[in-house]
Order: C-alpha cells, then sequence, then structure tokens
C-alpha cells in the first residue's frame, strides 16, 4: 500500500500510530485516537477527572474524592463521631452559659410569683433602672405622666397643622410674660412665698367675686369653677404679693376682672 493512501498519526491517549485515509485532495485527516478503546478512556477521563486525596479531620486517614463531591470525613462512623461530639459541646457551652445568667440575674417576688428583675432605660430621662416588666418605657410616674403629656401635645399640633416655628413663637411669649410677672413681683415692694391650698382653705373654697363654691377637682382645669389665686389689686397696678392681696376666684370671674381692680358694680350685666 503506496503513501499516497494511508498516513500514520499518533494516538492522543496510548501514544501509537493511527492509519487513516487522506482526504480528496491528498491531505493527510486528522485522527486523533486509535481505537473504541481508547475514545472510552478519554471520555471517561474527560467526564470523570482523577480523584482529589483528602486527609480526614477524625481519624487521618488518606482517601480519595473526586472534585464534584463535598465529603470531608473518610466514613460515615466518623462523621457520626464528629458531629455528636461537637453537638455534645455545644449542649455543654449551652448549659454553661445558662448556669451563669441564672447566677448573675435578679429575682423579685412579685405576688406571689418570682419573676425576673430587668434592666432597663427611661426613654423620657434616659436613666437606667430595673423593673420586672421588660417592655417598660419610664423610671418612675412622673417620667410617665410626662411622656404621655408630650406625646399628647404632640398629636393636638399635629391636627391643629401647628408648626415648631408657631410653638417657638408662642413660648417665647410665654416666657416673657413670666419674665415681665417675676419682675413685677420684685419691684412692687414686698413679696411672700405663699401656697395656693392655704388661701383657697382659708377663703372655704369660695369665690370673692360671686360666691360660688370652687370644688378643689377642678383645680388646673378650664371649667369656669375651677379654683384659681387672684390678686386684688393687680401686680401691673402696684399689687403686692402678698397673702393679704390675694384671695380665692373662679376661673370665670378671675377671666373677666383681667388687670383691673374689683369693684362692686363692674360685674353687673355679665353672667356668672
Amino acid at each position: 500500500m503506496s503513501e499516497s493512501v494511508l498516513s500514520p498519526n499518533p494516538c492522543e491517549s496510548c501514544g501509537g500510530e493511527v492509519w487513516s485515509k487522506p482526504n480528496k485532495d491528498g491531505t493527510p485527516r486528522k485522527k486523533r485516537l486509535c481505537t473504541y478503546g481508547c475514545r472510552a478512556y478519554t471520555a471517561r477521563k474527560y467526564h470523570y477527572p482523577e480523584p482529589i486525596k483528602c486527609m480526614c479531620p477524625n481519624c487521618g486517614t488518606v482517601f480519595k474524592r473526586t472534585a464534584s463531591e463535598k465529603k470531608k470525613y473518610c466514613s460515615i462512623s466518623c462523621s457520626h463521631r464528629i458531629g455528636y461530639g461537637w453537638r455534645k459541646f455545644e449542649r455543654s457551652v449551652s448549659r454553661v452559659k445558662l448556669e451563669v445568667e441564672r447566677r448573675n440575674t435578679k429575682w423579685r417576688i412579685v405576688r406571689g410569683i418570682r419573676r425576673k428583675v430587668h434592666l432597663l432605660i427611661c426613654a423620657e430621662c434616659g436613666g437606667a433602672f430595673e423593673s420586672v416588666r421588660p417592655r417598660r418605657n419610664c423610671c418612675s410616674k412622673a417620667c410617665s405622666t410626662k411622656r404621655a403629656a408630650d406625646a399628647a401635645r404632640a398629636k393636638w399640633l399635629r391636627i391643629n397643622g401647628w408648626s415648631s416655628a408657631t410653638d417657638e413663637y408662642y413660648s417665647a411669649i410665654r416666657r416673657a410674660h413670666g419674665v415681665r410677672r417675676r419682675e413685677r413681683r420684685a419691684n412692687n415692694g414686698r413679696c411672700e412665698r405663699i401656697n395656693p391650698i392655704d388661701i383657697f382653705n382659708r377663703d372655704g373654697w369660695r369665690c370673692y367675686i360671686c360666691g360660688v363654691y370652687t370644688p378643689k377637682r377642678l383645680r388646673g382645669t378650664y371649667e369656669d369653677r375651677a379654683p384659681e389665686m387672684e390678686h386684688v389689686v393687680p401686680l401691673v397696678a402696684g399689687g403686692t404679693h402678698t397673702q393679704d392681696n390675694v384671695k380665692c376666684s373662679c376661673k370665670l370671674c378671675n377671666r373677666n376682672k383681667g388687670s383691673s381692680i374689683y369693684q362692686e358694680d363692674m360685674f353687673m350685666g355679665i353672667p356668672i
């Protein structure tokens, strides 16, 4: 057989000669493998690469695994032994943590029930306090009342469309009024420290203008019969802040009197 008919090529698998017929134009045909066995071996080597050597972290045995496998231990027994030991270690650590927490935790008896004491931060003043209720926000009743009042005031301002600038404007007016009132007390002469309750008890909780009874439960409200301590001679007119110049008055009469001096005929025609 002539060389123009057949030409050998090296096999990529075994290195032997691969005889193949040339093409019609006389160029040699590039045949890579010689037999079906070499083809099967090459395909198996391509799809199933060489295994990787690994060491078992439990017993130290060297074993083989493929690149696609996520095998970490040499056998199922080693895997179970390591897993059980790790779970046992976790349980021991958790028991130690629970024991430390139990020793460091304070307890309190509330209505015959042993309850855990929590360390909390006050949302109003920022101080730390202890309580058996983990969702408590304030440390005392004063802080709770102030926080509720601030929330109610913010809600009222939001509903009525007040802005922060308007609120600051009226706050400045109130502060200036308080400063002027304190200056008048100091400049009008003798100034005494007066308890309003003592004045109300002295006058029998009755308005000195209209004579209506002003109950104690209405003090601090916007009712017309709410008791208020009123200056007979106003501070603007030169009156002093003394016990002989203050009397019990209802809110309606105090508002109608204003900064004028009381006279018997000044309330004629005004419904009281």
